[in-house]
């Protein structure tokens, strides 16, 4: 009978080390992970359409080059000078974007939303009306 406590106390401690060593791990891989992932100042709307309104997640806007401009599916790429209206069943739903400048050396844009003319800079959030209609500027812009 004493061996077999002996040995249960033995496992007990051996399972007792390994549930510390595997804390340790986690905790040295949760700062880890912490650096990789990008700040919440970096953060771009992901896109969940119900009932032909558009609702938003979050997805990074910038990497370590400092810029993130990538066409993703539900992206709408805005060309300079031309007009597009947000209608719950047109391609501009209304709802919240994020406003990513399309060239890679300016960081700001100039966009129309109605008749007045905001500056926006790479990352800024903008929110569309149904009906409203919205123009780039300066520059070919896209909403994510």
């Amino acid at each position: 009978m004493e061996t077999a406590i002996v040995i249960l106390s033995a496992v007990c401690v051996m399972l007792f080390v390994l549930c510390i060593v595997f804390l340790v791990m986690a905790v040295r891989y949760g700062k880890q992970l912490k650096e990789l992932l990008p700040d919440e100042d970096s953060l771009a709307a992901e896109v969940e359409v119900k009932d032909g309104v558009r609702y938003t997640k979050e997805a990074a806007t910038v990497d370590a080059a400092g810029v993130n401009v990538t066409h993703r599916e539900g992206d709408v790429f805005l060309k300079r000078d031309k007009t597009y209206r947000a209608e719950k069943d047109g391609s501009l739903l209304p709802g919240a974007y994020t406003v990513l400048v399309a060239q890679g050396n300016a960081g700001s844009v100039k966009i129309r939303v109605g008749d007045r003319v905001r500056e926006f800079m790479h990352g800024d959030r903008i929110v569309l009306g149904d009906g409203e209609e919205i123009a780039a500027v300066s520059a070919d812009a896209i909403l994510r």
